[in-house]
């Protein structure tokens, strides 16, 4: 049998998503079958062209069909009833029969028949080969384009959410200042008030002239302790507000960034273009520590037993502690100077430690959230609507000589009073 009527297979590629090319030649001719499988087509199709479209690299399951195929030859094409399957000789007779979303190469038991077919170069194949691989383009980009949408509308809704949530914290911290400034003209008389009093009164200037006020307390807890509360509470929410504000405008970012993806996905010709504008969001939404600290970031260190980690939204590593031992370990053996410190404030609790963040200058505002979101979480205040949670540079934590496992003590310490969040909770421990 010669092989003048045989097409060897010289080549196995995807150069689509979907789409496997076949570089056949013989004796004086070349050309490439190309293959359609699975989505976005419902049945496999086919077709001829003079040289493969180039496109993705081979990944495991081209390189499999490589090692199966390379080299054999095809002496049969059948294509029917939605299946389409070519016969082949190397070692064995083998079926490339389409499957789903698939190639596969079936071995069977056949005598060698000796019949050529030469149906596998159809001049309908052959006419249409262009115009297939622009429709297979098309159904692609369509294909794509529904998806990335998709992606797009869900961002948007968490970072609506996200916005709403930054507002109420920043209305809280306003609340709280006023209430500060309400309060302040009662800072004398509440240091001598008697303890259980239940309102004390002062003289108020601000309208121009002396207008005696009544503050109403509670008869549990001194005046001063009440006023006091009131004072650091608004501290708190002040230095909270900070980081509230670089969230919002990191939201506000990631919306205008969706709104150009939504138009250059409307005028996106090419899946590989949809793919661009699809991680243009994704950058905005999942900023890589890599990406934004440059060369300070430093490999892995390896965790002690009891250690957990977690990734956050920005891709960056959050260490923490399981237990009284693993916080010390923590702490003392794996934390650096330039690491955050995160611990939920005046409650038993774990450890948190996001390596570099503070040598990075601070980082993305979301990590810090996501931090101090674990630390409440893994906390006796988890059950709380609102836990405050302290942080500092690893420096100013300070580990006193026999002291308990776990006991540190803060030399300088910021409170973040963080909402738990049931998704970003959610997201955090899957």
């Amino acid at each position: 049998m010669s092989d003048e009527g045989w097409w060897r297979i010289e080549r196995v590629d995807r150069p689509r998503a979907g789409l496997f090319a076949l570089s056949v030649s013989r004796p004086g001719a070349r050309e490439a079958w190309l293959i359609a499988v699975g989505r976005p087509r419902a049945r496999p199709d086919w077709a001829i062209v003079a040289e493969r479209p180039r496109g993705q690299a081979a990944d495991p399951e081209v390189r499999a069909l490589r090692q199966r195929l390379e080299g054999a030859r095809a002496l049969e094409r059948r294509d029917a009833h939605g299946r389409l399957s070519i016969r082949l000789s190397r070692e064995d007779q083998a079926w490339l029969i389409v499957d789903g979303g698939r190639l596969v190469v079936d071995t069977i038991a056949l005598g060698m028949t000796g019949e050529l077919v030469d149906d596998v170069a159809d001049a309908r194949a052959r006419e249409r080969g262009l115009t297939f691989v622009a429709e297979h383009e098309r159904a692609l980009v369509e294909d794509a384009r529904r998806v990335a949408r998709a992606s797009v509308a869900k961002a948007r809704s968490r970072l609506q959410r996200r916005v709403e949530a930054i507002a109420g914290d920043l209305a809280a911290a306003s609340d709280a200042e006023r209430t500060a400034e309400r309060v302040r003209p009662f800072v004398a008389a509440a240091a001598r008030a008697r303890r259980g009093a239940t309102s004390i009164e002062a003289l108020d200037y601000s309208s121009g002239e002396p207008v005696t006020v009544t503050l109403a307390l509670s008869s549990d807890r001194s005046a001063r302790e009440q006023l006091d509360a009131v004072f650091a509470r608004a501290k708190r929410l002040r230095a909270g507000a900070t980081v509230a504000e670089a969230r919002r405008g990191e939201a506000a970012a990631a919306l205008s960034a969706l709104a150009e993806v939504e138009a250059r996905l409307t005028t996106a010709s090419t899946h590989v273009e949809v793919d661009a504008a699809l991680a243009t969001i994704e950058r905005w939404l999942s900023r890589s520590a890599r990406g934004s600290r440059g060369s300070i970031a430093m490999p892995p260190r390896a965790l002690p037993r009891g250690v957990r980690e977690y990734i956050a939204a920005s891709g960056e590593r959050i260490l923490v502690g399981r237990d009284a031992a693993s916080n010390d370990a923590l702490t003392v053996r794996v934390a650096r100077p330039g690491d955050l410190w995160l611990h939920a404030r005046g409650v038993s609790g774990s450890h948190v430690v996001v390596p570099r963040w503070c040598a990075a200058g601070g980082g993305a505002s979301e990590t810090l959230v996501d931090a101090a979101t674990l630390a409440a979480h893994f906390s006796d205040a988890r059950g709380d609507a609102v836990v405050d949670v302290a942080y500092a540079d690893r420096r100013h934590v300070k580990k006193a000589k026999g002291a308990a496992p776990g006991a540190v003590t803060l030399l300088a310490e910021r409170v973040l009073s963080v909402r738990l969040e049931p998704a970003r909770v959610a997201r955090l421990l899957g």
